[in-house]
């Protein structure tokens, strides 16, 4: 049975770019981990949520007290605190994974503090992963800036690039942003996609958990707030795109 671990930074990283490969694993009783680095706390949404700027996707001023957020995510001023913020991100993370069949006991939370993970912070988890799961696993994560500035998608991706433990054969990393690209998946352009299409509805169910709007249980449709393109786009695609380390050295990331 074969293994593999998943490290994003954020949530919904891993059901936009990964979910098709995470569903199809678990399907086929592999070993598969799924670790999640921040809680994405960070997001503009928080100040959206707290009715900070008007919602578009509402149509109006969020009104946290009158809207019914769930009572023990806010302060006593009636409005979300960032560590809240970040847990409700959390609870769309697991509810996605769930939607896969992905095992609970199999998924690890850490808290480095959204546009803070460092590269040595990633590095060192990165080593430490390989020290517990060893060379013949599958490491995966997101692609680097390739596909985005966000400066905790390059260090964690960057630090499993120049890891001298991990066979580059064992390296992989999905685009998350492809989904917003307006040709058509299998078009020119296209970056060599990958057929998940038996586990596309597995995927958009996975997905559909970041448009959950239930306040009073702590689900404030967070993923839909902010990506609400790449969400929609990649729940009907049924492709992913992983890339490859060069063997050789060369200016750009090989495609598969």
């Amino acid at each position: 049975m074969g293994r593999a671990v998943v490290v994003v930074p954020h949530p919904d990283d891993e059901s936009i770019g990964i979910a098709g490969t995470i569903r199809e694993k678990v399907a086929s009783n592999e070993e598969i981990w799924v670790v999640l680095m921040t809680h994405g706390e960070a997001s503009g949404i928080f100040n959206l949520l707290n009715g900070n700027s008007y919602c578009a996707l509402h149509q109006r001023v969020h009104q946290p007290l009158q809207e019914g957020y769930l009572a023990s995510d806010l302060t006593p001023e009636g409005k979300l605190s960032r560590q809240s913020f970040g847990q409700a991100r959390v609870r769309e993370w697991n509810g996605a994974l769930d939607q896969l069949g992905h095992p609970a006991g199999r998924r690890r939370i850490f808290d480095f503090g959204d546009g803070n993970l460092t590269t040595a912070e990633a590095a060192n988890l990165w080593q430490s992963l390989f020290e517990e799961f060893g060379p013949e696993t599958d490491y995966y994560t997101v692609q680097n800036e390739m596909d985005t500035v966000h400066k905790d998608h390059q260090n964690l991706s960057n630090a499993l690039r120049d890891n001298q433990s991990i066979p580059v054969s064992r390296k992989t990393f999905y685009a998350v942003y492809e989904y917003n690209h307006s040709v058509h998946p299998t078009g020119a352009g296209a970056h060599n996609p990958v057929s998940i299409q038996p586990h596309l509805g597995a995927k958009a169910a996975a997905l559909g958990q970041y448009r959950v709007w239930n306040p009073a249980s702590g689900r404030y449709q967070v993923g839909e707030h902010s990506t609400s393109v790449l969400i929609r786009t990649a729940s009907e695609w049924p492709y992913e795109y992983p890339y490859r380390l060069p063997t050789t050295d060369v200016t750009d990331w090989e495609l598969y």
